[in-house]
């Protein structure tokens, strides 16, 4: 059984297994406790709503921050520099959290208000933090908007795409030169 001080992550860290591997609806009570090694008792102490809070906790932790992958560009010395590095820092994410992409993406119209409020709140934070780094290059805020948009569905498309759907295997567009067309594109934008 998992210590009591890490169990509710434990908890919700099991859910959100197998909630990729056999679906929200598929999984139950039952499953998730005991994948956590713990009794339905003790994961309704942590989670009183059930699976429906356990969800919300998965997908919140599920969904990616992608502010720390940005930063790491925050010195670049031009918006292509800056959006070919923020691209392949995004597009190189591990399986794992394309998966968990893949999942929330098909859960997407099967949950709640709530819920994909969150997740828009998630994509407009992730906007919000590109905006800032693009405006280092692009005064006009409605424009490093529109153009940290474009990146972030491009990039968005490429992963899914290329990796989801395994297009690699019969399409020669390998993310660096998708990176760097697509930073080369949308950088002329400076220019």
């Amino acid at each position: 059984m998992a210590t009591t001080t890490g169990l509710r992550d434990t908890i919700v860290n099991v859910s959100g297994e197998l909630f990729v591997r056999q679906g929200y609806d598929a999984t139950s009570i039952k499953q998730i406790a005991d994948a956590a090694g713990c009794t339905t008792a003790a994961l309704y102490y942590y989670f009183e709503g059930g699976k429906d809070a356990i969800l919300k906790e998965v997908l919140f932790s599920h969904l990616p921050d992608v502010g720390i992958t940005m930063d790491e560009c925050a010195n670049a010395a031009s918006l292509s520099e800056l959006l070919h590095c923020v691209a392949m820092n995004m597009c190189a994410q591990e399986s794992d959290m394309i998966d968990k992409g893949r999942w929330i993406l098909a859960e997407f119209p099967n949950r709640g208000e709530n819920e994909r409020q969150l997740m828009h709140e998630k994509a407009k934070t992730m906007h919000a933090h590109l905006t800032s780094l693009i405006q280092k290059f692009i005064s006009d805020p409605d424009e490093a908007a529109t153009i940290a948009w474009l990146h972030l569905s491009a990039s968005f498309g490429y992963g899914q795409m290329f990796t989801s759907m395994q297009l690699s295997d019969s399409v020669d567009l390998p993310l660096e030169k998708f990176s760097a067309t697509l930073a080369r594109l949308l950088g002329s934008c400076a220019d």
